[in-house]
C-alpha cells in the first residue's frame, strides 16, 4: 500500500524521518493543490466584483453624456436652427451613446458569463482536490496550510530535525524569530517616526 492510503494508521511522533518526510511532502503537495484553485476563485469572484462596478459605473456615465448633450444643444443650438434640425442632432447623439453603453454593457456580459464558467470549473476541482486529502488531515490544526508544511519538509530534507518533535520545535522557533524580527522592525519605524516629528517640531536654528 501506498503512503496515502495507510494515513490514517499513522502516530506522527512515531513516524522515522524517512515516513515523517513521505506525510509532509504530501500533505503540502494536497495542501498547494486545493489552496491554489481557493486562491483562484477568490481571484475571479474579485475581477466579477470589479467588473460588474465597471459596468454599472459606464451606465451612470452614458446616462450622464446623453443628459449633458441635450442640455448643451439646447443652450447652444435653440438660437440658430430650427426645432426640426435640434431633434435631429437630439436622436443623433443619444443614438451614438446608446449604442455605445450597449456594445460595453454586451462585453461586460461576455467577461461575466466566462468568469462564472471558470468558477464552476473550479470549484469542481476545489472539490475533488478536498475530497482527495488524506495526508494533511493528520497534521494537526495549527500546522496545517501550505507555510507551516512546506517549511516542516524543508527541515526534515535538509536532515535539520528526524522527528515529529524535532521538526514542530524547529518550526515554533522559526516562527519565535520571525514574530521578533517583525516587532524590532515596528519598534526602529516608530523610534524614526517620533524622531522626525521631533525634529519637526523644534524651533528653527537648534537642530545640527
Amino acid at each position: 500500500m501506498g503512503i496515502t492510503e495507510r494515513m490514517y494508521e499513522f502516530d506522527l511522533s512515531k513516524c522515522t524521518r524517512d515516513q515523517l518526510f513521505s506525510v509532509l511532502r504530501t500533505a503540502k503537495d494536497e495542501i498547494v493543490k486545493y489552496t491554489n484553485y481557493t486562491e483562484e476563485i477568490e481571484r475571479i469572484e474579485e475581477c466579477i466584483k470589479k467588473r460588474k462596478q465597471e459596468n454599472k459605473r459606464s451606465k451612470y456615465v452614458c446616462i450622464g453624456c446623453i443628459g449633458l448633450t441635450i442640455l448643451l444643444l439646447c443652450i447652444t443650438c435653440i438660437p440658430f436652427f430650427y426645432r426640426e434640425k435640434l431633434f435631429i442632432s437630439l436622436l443623433i447623439s443619444s443614438m451614438l451613446f446608446s449604442t455605445a453603453y450597449f456594445f460595453l454593457r454586451k462585453n461586460a456580459r461576455k467577461d461575466l458569463k466566462k468568469y462564472e464558467e471558470e468558477i464552476l470549473d473550479l470549484r469542481k476541482k476545489e472539490t475533488e482536490a478536498m475530497n482527495g486529502i488524506k495526508a494533511a488531515w493528520i497534521i494537526p490544526y495549527n500546522y496545517r496550510n501550505k507555510f507551516a508544511v512546506t517549511k516542516m519538509c524543508e527541515f526534515v530534507e535538509n536532515k535539520q530535525a528526524n522527528n515529529w518533535e524535532e521538526v514542530t520545535n524547529l518550526y515554533e522557533e522559526y516562527l519565535h524569530r520571525e514574530r521578533m524580527q517583525e516587532i524590532a522592525q515596528q519598534q526602529t519605524e516608530l523610534a524614526q517616526r517620533i524622531l522626525e516629528t521631533t525634529r519637526r517640531r523644534e524651533p528653527p536654528g537648534l537642530h545640527r
